[in-house]
């Protein structure tokens, strides 16, 4: 049975755009076009790119006028030095950025108003994450190295306490409060959990399998972990750091992020190439939004805009970005961060909290995604 392939062509003068059914194209103004699909032959066993139709696989487009307005065009890059900037953090004003560097063992300091370094913290070797507290004064740094978290004050950017974890600390989660920090072991399926009053570790939560993802919903009473190895989001109570229930998930849960009301939570499966959405009340999956027709989109990292209308994922191999409508979990935006001359991928997203830019750590800088001039 022959093989097709279906190439694109959107009228604007755009590049053709190989792939399947569902493929979006964003038009810069309004108009008329001529939007063409061609049905090619990829078999040896027939003449050379014949054109061709295949009732079986019907083709349908879909024109939608969009007012929704979000950062979606690459603004500015700020640029940092070599290294790998695995993650960063911004605080609740705004007014900085923390990234991690794990080859040089610093966190770099960038003031967003002026899209400059202003300084550069020497932490424990090998930082990898980070998170900021709600109130502003401390920012949070896990080096896998040395095993332990470190605080830095943000009044002075200075380590005030290097918190050690028996395990090898990965992605950090505070609650809403401030009050406790709960910490993902890489190496095993446990989560420490740090009283942030005297920094000191006051618990461990066999959550049962690698925490790649660690989150605390909204209101403070429970955590959720993406376990990927285990195929499960763990969920544990904090007023007891008791693991209330595990949740079948599959396709290996990688990060998890929250609504603003906190009614669902989507789950990004990096190997089933969808998001699955769990309803928060009772922990139960209540739909998925598959990726695998929509382009190159493995979903890894995730993070949701302030005004609970985008959803930004960033692929499990870190070289695709994607922006889903959260309102029906439609693909808007598609981009290759390897043709932005990237050598070591970006592994997370970071909206400022005012929604008007999206801060993409990748080697040598961060991508600054803004606007659009014209809107």
């Amino acid at each position: 049975m022959p093989l097709y392939t279906k190439i694109w062509t959107w009228g604007d003068g755009s590049s053709p755009l190989s792939g399947g059914n569902d493929q979006t194209h964003a038009y810069e103004a309004p108009g008329t076009y001529a939007v063409t699909c061609q049905v090619i032959h990829t078999s040896t066993t027939v003449p050379a790119n014949p054109s061709a139709s295949d009732p079986s696989e019907p083709c349908t487009v879909r024109i939608i006028i969009d007012t929704l307005v979000f950062p979606d065009t690459v603004v500015a890059t700020i640029p940092i030095g070599a290294g790998k900037h695995n993650w960063a953090c911004v605080l609740p004003d705004g007014n900085r950025l923390y990234v991690t560097n794990s080859d040089a063992g610093l966190v770099s300091v960038i003031d967003t108003r002026t899209n400059a370094v202003s300084g550069s913290i020497q932490v424990p070797a090998s930082p990898t994450f980070c998170t900021a507290s709600r109130s502003g004064q401390y920012v949070y740094v896990s080096s896998t190295t040395s095993r332990s978290v470190a605080v830095i004050r943000t009044s002075d950017d200075s380590v005030v306490n290097t918190i050690q974890i028996p395990g090898e600390p990965g992605r950090l989660a505070l609650l809403p409060n401030d009050s406790f920090l709960y910490v993902g072991h890489n190496d095993d399926g446990l989560v420490s959990v740090v009283r942030t009053s005297d920094w000191s570790p006051v618990a461990l939560v066999d959550v049962g399998g690698a925490p790649l993802g660690v989150t605390a919903k909204p209101g403070g009473e429970f955590v959720y972990v993406a376990c990927g190895s285990a195929n499960v989001v763990a969920v544990v109570r904090t007023s007891d750091n008791s693991l209330v229930s595990t949740v079948p998930i599959g396709g290996t849960p990688t990060d998890i992020v929250f609504s603003p009301t906190a009614e669902t939570a989507y789950v990004s499966c990096s190997t089933g190439d969808s998001i699955v959405l769990l309803r928060t009340s009772d922990n139960r999956t209540v739909g998925q939004a598959r990726l695998d027709s929509m382009g190159p989109l493995r979903p890894g990292r995730l993070a949701m805009l302030p005004d609970d209308k985008c959803l930004y994922v960033l692929s499990d191999d870190a070289f695709t970005l994607g922006i889903l409508r959260r309102s029906d979990n439609y693909l808007l935006r598609l981009f290759a961060l390897d043709l932005m001359d990237i050598a070591w991928p970006a592994r997370v997203v970071v909206p400022h909290p005012d929604g008007s830019r999206v801060y993409v750590p990748v080697s040598g800088g961060v991508a600054v995604f803004g606007l659009r001039q014209s809107r």
